[in-house]
């Protein structure tokens, strides 16, 4: 619920779960969601790569170097 409010503000979403990479900075992942979103304070939409996260604790910086 924290943050269902900005949940809300997502609109046409084109993909859920999607892969997604680059040759050009040889990267690749998933995502949790694309599509458009409105800005809250500016009210613009914006083309959005969206992924959420939901863990409740810091990760050490060791774990996350892959990411």
């Amino acid at each position: 619920m924290n943050f269902k409010f900005l949940v809300d503000r997502i609109t046409d979403v084109q993909a859920v779960e999607a892969t997604l990479w680059s040759d050009t900075l040889r990267l690749a992942g998933t995502t949790d969601c694309v599509g458009i979103y409105i800005d809250p304070v500016s009210n613009e939409e914006t083309k959005a790569i969206i992924d959420f996260k939901t863990s409740r604790k810091l990760k050490d910086e060791s774990w996350i170097t892959n990411y």
